[in-house]
């Protein structure tokens, strides 16, 4: 017969109108639990004004069985010091309060981040589910179904020792049991995902300020060792690729039932290897749908062609995740990447009519005076290229977000900056003096350049001859 389910989708924005994007890791979970027999809802508190009478409402309406929160994020990065975690304790005691008895499954890439801290610090928790929830929450439910009618309590130890879990044992809530890691889902069977998405997208148009509210996967995992990042820890080190005809797809559902018109392939890197990016290209140029798309680009990998190619396709709007701004700094961060491969990305996507957005990080380990200012000479070296073709659309400047079991918490612990066994559960940033500033000090130095550029494309038409056609039509 199945359970009845409610996944709840956990608060990780800070307003109604900043980076709200569809759960595609809960859409995903929650078709497969549809495709066990189990009868799903699905609630983004993201959505509402005011969340916790909106999970009230949906409590009353469903009446769950089991309730599972996925967790995105714990904090909303960009070097602001704002946590999710204590609205996610008032989301835990909410169900509390209306469930006392129900199991309460938590899963999500915040989770994965963080699994024994925070099932050792909410207790309201009874299972975790690591990693891809696919196959594991399911297998959840049909455990916790075949159990019900001789349960008759809370403490869910028939899902103990499943792989990709962690479960509180019973009687004992100040314990909690670990299964065996589960092996990641194959590359044959990521064709087999599916997500309901075109019935939740029509929630989501106009919701966001920050990038496409649709997100669509076209592979997962990344052999790169950036030493901040945790993709490797969340995906895996082995790429696993999706079919090109898989992916155009999926795109082409959305557009159809729900009216996508704009995507975001949400690959750690979008182009690399170039063959599966220009497979997908060539696909989408086929295919001929009137939807634009952008992704994050390997700068060292980007050609000419292939820029040219992605814009043919569909881009909109190149994303760039160099995050070094001089070779000292991109060696510090083990990305593998040059100053001029940067500028060489930058160059070949300021040839093409899409934006180009670039993502950098600012006052990381080893910065000295002459770091700073070969990072301030790079913003002006990206100006220089975008400013002919009026396609430049930002330049993100962050610090660096410590995260627990990556190389830079280990170089910072080995270089005295952390203690050992530090908590990192809460924001906790790189940003040390007399460097604190620069980030600000950046952001001031594009914004100048940018004024001006503003300045000349409202400028009166004599003023503007040369300036490029369509370049009034700007964000």
């Amino acid at each position: 017969m199945g359970l009845r389910v409610l996944l709840v989708q956990a608060p990780s924005v800070e307003g109604r109108h900043s980076e709200i994007v569809a759960p595609l890791g809960l859409a995903v979970v929650a078709a497969a639990a549809r495709r066990g027999g189990h009868d799903v809802d699905l609630l983004d508190l993201n959505l509402h004004v005011d969340p916790l009478p909106a999970l009230t409402d949906a409590i009353a309406r469903s009446a769950p069985q089991i309730v599972g929160l996925g967790l995105r994020n714990i904090d909303p990065l960009a070097n602001r010091r704002h946590s999710y975690l204590p609205m996610f304790a008032a989301v835990l005691e909410t169900i509390r309060r209306a469930l006392p008895d129900a199991p309460v499954v938590v899963g999500g890439p915040g989770f994965s981040m963080f699994p024994a801290e925070i099932m050792a610090r909410y207790p309201a928790l009874d299972i975790g589910v690591v990693l891809e929830g696919e196959t594991t929450f399911p297998e959840v439910l049909r455990r916790l179904e075949d159990a019900a009618p001789r349960r008759g309590r809370r403490a869910p130890v028939e899902a103990a020792g499943l792989p990709g879990t962690l479960v509180r044992a019973e009687g004992d809530p100040g314990v909690v049991v670990a299964g065996p890691r589960r092996r990641r889902l194959r590359q044959a069977s990521l064709d087999d995902v599916r997500t309901w998405l075109p019935e939740l997208a029509l929630d989501y148009g106009g919701s966001t300020t920050y990038a496409p509210a649709v997100g669509i996967e076209t592979k997962r995992g990344c052999p790169l060792s950036c030493s901040y990042c945790v993709y490797p820890a969340l995906q895996g080190c082995r790429t696993r690729f999706r079919s090109p005809d898989t992916i155009v797809a999926e795109v082409e559902l959305l557009h159809r039932e729900a009216g996508v018109g704009w995507v975001h392939f949400t690959d750690p890197v979008l182009n690399s290897p170039p063959g599966h990016f220009r497979e997908v290209c060539s696909r989408l140029i086929e295919r001929r749908l009137p939807v634009q798309w952008t992704g994050f680009f390997r700068e060292d990998v980007l050609t000419r062609a292939d820029a040219q190619l992605a814009v043919r396709a569909g881009c909109a709007a190149f994303q760039f995740s160099g995050d070094g701004t001089c070779d000292a700094t991109l060696a510090r961060l083990h990305k593998g990447l040059t100053r001029a491969d940067i500028l060489s990305a930058a160059a070949h996507a300021a040839q093409t009519e899409a934006l180009s957005v670039y993502h950098f990080m600012v006052n990381v380990p080893g910065t000295d005076d002459g770091v700073a200012s070969g990072a301030a000479e790079l913003i002006d070296r990206l100006h220089d290229l975008h400013e002919p073709h009026a396609n430049l659309g930002a330049i993100v400047l962050n610090n660096l977000r410590v995260y627990p079991r990556t190389r830079l918490s280990r170089e910072l612990v080995r270089d005295g900056v952390l203690e050992p066994g530090e908590d990192l559960l809460y924001p906790t940033y790189h940003d040390p003096p007399p460097f604190q500033h620069l980030r600000y000090e950046l952001e001031e130095r594009h914004q100048l350049r940018d004024c001006g550029r503003r300045a000349v494309l409202t400028a009166p038409a004599d003023r503007v001859a040369a300036t490029p056609a369509g370049a009034g039509a700007l964000p």
